[in-house]
This record gives C-alpha cells, sequence and structure tokens, in this order.
C-alpha cells in the first residue's frame, strides 16, 4: 500500500480525527480554526504506518504552519545529514567543530528550532565529535 493509500485507511481517518478533536480543531502552533486543518506527524519510523505512533507524535496544524514546519524540518534533516557525513570526513576533531557550526549558524530560525526540539540528534552531534576525538586522540581516554 502507498503512502498516499494509507492516508485514505479508516485507521488513519479515525487517528485523525481523535488527534483534531484532542487540538479543539485547531492549529497547534499559531492557533487558527478556520483555515484547512492538518495533522503533522513530528516524526517518522521506518516501517510504520500513519496511524501507528503515540499520540503525542501528532500535531493538529493549519495548511500554512504545516508548510512553514515541514520545509524546517526538510532543511533540518538535509544539516543533519551532512553534519553526519562532514564528521567522519575531516581530518581533525577541530574542522569538524567548525563545520558543525557553520552548519547549525546557517540553519534557518525555524530548522533551528528542529534541532533544539530533539535532544537525541544534539547527544548524537555530541557523542559523533566524541568519537572523532577519541580517534584522533586515543590517549586523552586512557585510564
Amino acid at each position: 500500500m502507498t503512502y498516499a493509500e494509507k492516508l485514505k485507511d479508516p485507521r488513519w481517518q479515525r487517528k485523525r480525527l481523535e488527534v483534531m478533536e484532542r487540538d479543539n480543531f485547531r492549529c497547534r502552533h499559531c492557533y487558527d480554526d478556520k483555515e484547512t486543518l492538518h495533522v503533522h506527524h513530528t516524526y517518522y519510523l521506518k516501517g510504520k504506518d500513519p496511524w501507528d505512533y503515540p499520540d503525542d507524535a501528532y500535531l493538529t496544524l493549519c495548511k500554512e504552519c504545516h508548510e512553514d514546519i515541514g520545509n524546517a524540518q526538510s532543511e533540518f534533516m538535509q544539516a543533519q545529514a551532512k553534519l553526519n557525513l562532514g564528521a567522519f570526513e575531516f581530518g581533525c576533531l577541530a574542522d569538524a567543530i567548525k563545520e558543525g557550526e557553520g552548519l547549525i549558524g546557517s540553519m534557518s530560525g525555524p530548522a533551528l528550532a528542529e534541532f533544539f526540539k530533539y535532544p537525541e540528534f544534539q547527544q548524537k552531534v555530541v557523542d559523533m565529535f566524541e568519537d572523532e576525538l577519541r580517534k584522533k586522540h586515543p590517549d586523552l581516554f586512557e585510564s
């Protein structure tokens, strides 16, 4: 079943209605209750159907806020992918940190907000830098 077909599935339609009812048929970002409403997934997991997430994974958003947040998440994921690749391509930790700061510093406000919303990603960045440091300077980690 394609994703578009899954969005027509009665299980998704039921979940979508439950989320909108929970949010009082109002955008959780701008509080608009007149525009077309969408139900936004705050994250996706491979192999999960759209209706198989915990309730806190969904937000009711108006069409405009949904597009804005979707664009910010896309920009955030592109920066994340660059950072993931970049950390292993640099010759030293200082270069990796500099590149990471550049990527994070170049992100738009909404994309940066996405970055700070996900502590697990922040921890991943720290872990990558620590791994790079361990490779370059293992003596710093010897007991």
